[in-house]
Protein backbone atom coordinates (compact mmCIF):
# COMPACT_ATOMS: atom_id res chain seq x y z
CA UNK A 1 0.00 0.00 0.00
CA UNK A 2 2.94 2.27 0.77
CA UNK A 3 4.53 1.91 -2.59
CA UNK A 4 1.18 2.68 -4.14
CA UNK A 5 0.55 5.65 -2.48
CA UNK A 6 4.01 6.37 -2.87
CA UNK A 7 3.96 5.77 -6.79
CA UNK A 8 0.65 7.85 -6.75
CA UNK A 9 2.65 10.91 -5.18
CA UNK A 10 5.56 10.87 -7.73
CA UNK A 11 2.89 10.79 -10.56
CA UNK A 12 1.12 13.32 -9.47
CA UNK A 13 4.41 15.55 -9.02
CA UNK A 14 5.64 14.86 -12.12
CA UNK A 15 2.12 15.77 -13.67
CA UNK A 16 2.12 19.31 -11.99
CA UNK A 17 6.25 20.05 -13.19
CA UNK A 18 4.71 18.84 -16.69
CA UNK A 19 1.80 21.12 -16.39
CA UNK A 20 4.00 24.31 -14.90
CA UNK A 21 6.37 23.71 -18.17
CA UNK A 22 3.61 23.74 -20.61
CA UNK A 23 2.16 27.09 -19.04
CA UNK A 24 5.72 28.52 -18.90
CA UNK A 25 6.62 27.26 -22.81
CA UNK A 26 3.14 28.72 -24.40
CA UNK A 27 4.09 31.95 -21.97
CA UNK A 28 7.53 32.33 -23.90
CA UNK A 29 6.05 30.81 -27.37
CA UNK A 30 3.34 34.01 -26.79
CA UNK A 31 6.00 36.19 -25.84
CA UNK A 32 7.66 35.37 -28.99
CA UNK A 33 4.70 36.26 -31.26
CA UNK A 34 4.52 39.86 -29.45
CA UNK A 35 8.15 40.59 -30.15
CA UNK A 36 7.31 39.53 -33.67
CA UNK A 37 4.10 41.46 -33.73
CA UNK A 38 5.20 45.02 -32.99
CA UNK A 39 7.92 45.50 -36.01
CA UNK A 40 5.41 43.81 -38.29
CA UNK A 41 2.37 46.09 -37.01
CA UNK A 42 4.72 49.03 -37.88
CA UNK A 43 5.80 48.01 -40.92
CA UNK A 44 2.16 47.63 -42.06
CA UNK A 45 1.68 51.03 -40.40
CA UNK A 46 4.43 52.18 -42.92
CA UNK A 47 2.67 50.40 -46.00
CA UNK A 48 0.16 51.99 -45.04
CA UNK A 49 1.45 55.81 -45.33
CA UNK A 50 3.04 54.42 -48.59
CA UNK A 51 -0.26 53.34 -50.18
CA UNK A 52 -1.87 56.56 -49.11
CA UNK A 53 0.40 58.87 -50.90
CA UNK A 54 0.02 56.32 -53.72
CA UNK A 55 -3.63 56.75 -53.78
CA UNK A 56 -3.36 60.60 -53.34
CA UNK A 57 -0.95 60.91 -56.31
CA UNK A 58 1.12 62.49 -54.07
CA UNK A 59 4.05 64.23 -55.36
CA UNK A 60 7.37 62.58 -56.15
CA UNK A 61 9.07 63.36 -53.28
CA UNK A 62 6.60 62.20 -50.73
CA UNK A 63 5.89 59.07 -52.36
CA UNK A 64 10.22 58.59 -52.15
CA UNK A 65 10.29 59.62 -48.42
CA UNK A 66 7.57 57.42 -47.94
CA UNK A 67 8.70 54.10 -49.51
CA UNK A 68 12.49 54.79 -48.07
CA UNK A 69 10.83 55.15 -44.74
CA UNK A 70 9.72 51.81 -45.27
CA UNK A 71 12.69 50.02 -46.58
CA UNK A 72 14.99 51.39 -43.66
CA UNK A 73 12.45 49.92 -41.67
CA UNK A 74 12.71 47.02 -42.82
CA UNK A 75 16.39 45.97 -41.84
CA UNK A 76 15.05 45.80 -38.00
CA UNK A 77 11.83 44.03 -39.10
CA UNK A 78 13.70 41.48 -40.72
CA UNK A 79 16.17 40.54 -38.06
CA UNK A 80 13.27 40.74 -35.59
CA UNK A 81 11.56 37.82 -37.65
CA UNK A 82 14.98 35.58 -36.97
CA UNK A 83 13.78 34.07 -34.10
CA UNK A 84 10.09 33.61 -35.01
CA UNK A 85 11.20 32.02 -38.50
CA UNK A 86 14.54 30.14 -38.05
CA UNK A 87 13.88 28.09 -41.32
CA UNK A 88 14.30 31.96 -43.29
CA UNK A 89 17.48 32.60 -41.35
CA UNK A 90 19.69 32.65 -44.50
CA UNK A 91 16.85 34.89 -45.94
CA UNK A 92 15.92 37.43 -43.70
CA UNK A 93 19.90 37.83 -43.17
CA UNK A 94 20.66 38.08 -46.86
CA UNK A 95 17.31 41.01 -47.04
CA UNK A 96 18.78 42.41 -44.27
CA UNK A 97 22.50 42.75 -45.30
CA UNK A 98 20.90 44.09 -48.79
CA UNK A 99 18.64 46.84 -47.41
CA UNK A 100 21.83 47.92 -45.27
CA UNK A 101 24.63 48.41 -48.20
CA UNK A 102 21.19 50.08 -49.85
CA UNK A 103 21.08 52.51 -46.89
CA UNK A 104 25.03 52.94 -46.42
CA UNK A 105 25.39 52.89 -50.32
CA UNK A 106 22.49 56.06 -50.93
CA UNK A 107 24.28 57.86 -47.89
CA UNK A 108 27.63 57.97 -50.19
CA UNK A 109 25.80 58.25 -53.44
CA UNK A 110 23.15 60.13 -54.75
CA UNK A 111 21.96 56.70 -56.60
CA UNK A 112 20.59 53.93 -54.94
CA UNK A 113 21.46 50.06 -55.68
CA UNK A 114 19.97 49.06 -59.16
CA UNK A 115 19.81 45.40 -59.04
CA UNK A 116 17.39 43.28 -57.19
CA UNK A 117 19.14 41.72 -54.46
CA UNK A 118 20.27 37.47 -54.66
CA UNK A 119 18.15 35.64 -52.55
CA UNK A 120 18.74 32.32 -51.15
CA UNK A 121 15.84 29.22 -52.11
CA UNK A 122 13.20 29.31 -49.64
CA UNK A 123 11.19 26.13 -48.05
CA UNK A 124 8.64 27.38 -46.33
CA UNK A 125 5.91 29.75 -47.66
CA UNK A 126 6.40 32.21 -44.99
CA UNK A 127 10.18 32.85 -46.51
CA UNK A 128 8.59 33.48 -49.54
CA UNK A 129 6.01 36.36 -47.90
CA UNK A 130 8.68 38.07 -46.14
CA UNK A 131 11.05 37.94 -49.37
CA UNK A 132 8.17 39.47 -51.17
CA UNK A 133 8.04 42.39 -48.60
CA UNK A 134 11.12 43.22 -49.78
CA UNK A 135 10.88 43.01 -53.19
CA UNK A 136 7.51 45.15 -53.43
CA UNK A 137 8.94 47.94 -51.20
CA UNK A 138 11.97 47.95 -53.49
CA UNK A 139 9.92 47.56 -56.57
CA UNK A 140 7.76 50.88 -55.72
CA UNK A 141 10.99 52.40 -54.59
CA UNK A 142 12.40 51.75 -58.53
CA UNK A 143 8.89 53.65 -59.67
CA UNK A 144 9.37 56.47 -57.13
CA UNK A 145 13.04 57.51 -58.61
CA UNK A 146 11.51 57.63 -62.46
CA UNK A 147 12.22 61.12 -63.83
CA UNK A 148 8.41 60.83 -63.78
CA UNK A 149 5.17 58.95 -62.19
CA UNK A 150 2.25 58.08 -64.42
CA UNK A 151 -1.06 57.05 -63.81
CA UNK A 152 0.04 53.39 -64.44
CA UNK A 153 3.43 53.53 -62.20
CA UNK A 154 0.27 54.62 -59.61
CA UNK A 155 -1.09 51.80 -60.09
CA UNK A 156 1.17 49.35 -60.29
CA UNK A 157 3.00 51.08 -57.16
CA UNK A 158 -0.80 50.50 -55.09
CA UNK A 159 -0.90 46.82 -55.89
CA UNK A 160 2.37 46.13 -54.91
CA UNK A 161 1.61 47.87 -51.27
CA UNK A 162 -1.69 46.04 -51.39
CA UNK A 163 0.07 42.61 -51.83
CA UNK A 164 2.89 43.67 -49.19
CA UNK A 165 -0.72 44.28 -46.88
CA UNK A 166 -1.42 40.72 -47.76
CA UNK A 167 1.71 39.44 -47.06
CA UNK A 168 1.89 40.83 -43.80
CA UNK A 169 -1.62 39.07 -42.73
CA UNK A 170 0.00 35.95 -43.37
CA UNK A 171 2.81 36.52 -41.63
CA UNK A 172 0.81 37.08 -38.61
Amino acid sequence: MKHLLMSLCIIYLLSACKDQQEQQSTAAQQSQEATLQQPLIAYEGLVWRVLTSLQAESDQLTVKEAIDSLINSSESLFLAMKTQLPECEASLLAMADYVSKMKATKAVQSTPMKHAPALPDFTEPRCYHTQQLLLNALAVFAIAEQAAITEQDYHQAKLKMIDSIARIKQLN
